[in-house]
């Protein structure tokens, strides 16, 4: 993601070496993610039913790529490669998780 930044923000976190160089191959990556997503539609496969709205399926995936982002590296990433190598780190990111999934799913359940 940081990568894609470098091509519109001129911010020098944004144009190290390391971002410039690998951001062609992300691109097309994430390109070939949608391009793979129209086939499937085109080719009637289509998109699975679903009750949640289309906005609310972007900012969850807008939100869980933040918390990526801010902690690091993604929830199963800390729990296996983190925790396999006794990473402090992935261990309180993994509590961290816990306990917030813990909570939410507390305050679903009363909410209804």
């Amino acid at each position: 993601f940081s990568s894609l930044w470098s091509y519109v923000s001129r911010a020098s976190f944004f144009q190290q070496a390391a971002l410039r160089d690998s951001r062609h191959w992300r691109l097309l990556y994430a390109l070939g993610m949608l391009a793979g997503g129209a086939l499937l539609t085109l080719a009637g496969w289509g998109l699975p039913a679903t009750a949640i709205a289309p906005w609310q399926l972007l900012l969850g995936g807008v939100l869980a790529g933040f918390g990526a982002r801010l902690g690091g590296g993604c929830t199963s990433g800390h729990g296996i490669c983190g925790m396999a190598s006794l990473s402090a780190g992935s261990l309180v990111m993994v509590l961290t998780f816990l306990a917030s999934a813990i909570v939410t799913a507390q305050l679903m359940q009363a909410g209804g």
